[in-house]
């Protein structure tokens, strides 16, 4: 029985599954779409989405602004909600102070957010493996995908492979 077993082993050794999921997932964030059995399909699927949420992450300027505006709702959507308290946190200490606390207060801010962003670019950068895939993630996908809370790929399902009669599926990444 497969009690509390997540995953699928896709009849490969842990590194062999590893590097599949890898190519994989960066060719479908290079084409936005790509043609490959059901199976591997829904393998990659949860990867992929939570490596858009994480580039939502990285969206420094959209976090700053919103933290400037103290819109907390917006905020916790790109966000964990604790790392959006922090952030609000330091915003309002700094529009309390004046002077050069205030500008320090700033600039600590900028520095955690800069950081945020550094460290999922980081985190993708060690899931995918290129380098330009990493950079379309964080510029185009992450803002893309902004406003959306989940569901940032569709599976259809094509029927059976000619030689071996595999299930085919083709994963692609959703318009919006």
């Amino acid at each position: 029985m497969r009690h509390r077993m997540a995953g699928r082993r896709l009849s490969r050794s842990s590194g062999h599954r590893k590097a599949l999921y890898r190519n994989l997932i960066t060719e479908l964030f290079r084409h936005e779409r790509i043609r490959t059995t059901e199976a591997k399909a829904r393998a990659i699927r949860g990867h992929a989405e939570k490596l858009i949420t994480l580039s939502r992450r990285g969206m420094t300027d959209t976090i700053l602004d919103l933290a400037r505006a103290n819109d907390e709702q917006r905020l916790a959507a790109l966000v964990q909600a604790k790392r959006a308290r922090k952030l609000l946190a330091l915003a309002r200490e700094a529009q309390e102070l004046s002077g050069d606390e205030q500008v320090a207060k700033e600039d600590e801010l900028e520095a955690a957010v800069r950081g945020m962003g550094i460290h999922a670019r980081r985190l993708a950068a060690a899931r995918l493996t290129d380098p330009v895939v990493v950079r379309k993630l964080f510029d185009e996908l992450g803002p893309r995908y902004q406003e959306r809370p989940g569901g940032y790929t569709r599976t259809y399902k094509l029927g059976s492979r000619q030689g071996d009669g595999a299930a085919m599926a083709l994963i692609e990444l959703v318009e919006e």
